[in-house]
């Protein structure tokens, strides 16, 4: 019936790439793919709103909220910002959830599921997505690219296809 993901990142995020990309090529695309993934199909609309203020010295949007509506009548939104406090816990405010005539389903990876506090400090490190363990980065991000790098080596079918990739693109590029 509907659906909805946010991927939400510091303001450190938006300084270190320094106005280079969007939020929506940078944050959004791994939302708009999977999106279109669970609902098949590519949106027959899109529609986007954003605003800039707290980024206005490099150039590039706060946030972008956005809308997809696909030709099956799902409809799908999407909230895009980093603007978040550089304090944040895992850098990452992130989710998704499904709505369905059968159920419902939500992830979220917003949580790093590891906190230990002091009487100066609480302190939650990255446990998903940059964890550093004996001086190496492990994770999610790592798992992916590892899983990019094997199908290239491998000369096989990566786990998202060129053509699922460049929908998302044209989606992206849409909502521009």
């Amino acid at each position: 019936i509907h659906m909805s993901a946010k991927r939400n990142n510091t303001l450190a995020g938006a300084y270190r790439l320094g106005g280079r990309t969007t939020i929506l090529c940078y944050l959004a695309i791994h939302d708009v793919d999977m999106l279109c993934w669970l609902a098949d199909e590519e949106p027959a609309n899109v529609y986007t709103v954003g605003n800039r203020k707290a980024l206005e010295d490099i150039k590039t949007e706060d946030v972008y909220l956005s809308v997809m509506k696909f030709k099956s009548g799902i409809v799908a939104s999407l909230e895009h910002t980093w603007c978040l406090p550089d304090g944040l816990p895992g850098r990452l405010n992130a989710g998704v959830q499904v709505v369905g005539t059968k159920g419902a389903l939500w992830v979220d990876s917003t949580n790093t599921d590891l906190l230990w506090a002091t009487k100066d400090k609480t302190y939650s490190p990255d446990t998903f997505h940059w964890p550093v363990v004996n001086g190496k980065l492990v994770g999610d991000i790592r798992e992916e690219m590892n899983s990019f790098t094997e199908s290239i080596m491998n000369d096989t079918e990566p786990v998202v296809s060129f053509k699922e990739a460049n929908r998302a693109l044209r989606v992206v590029q849409a909502l521009t």
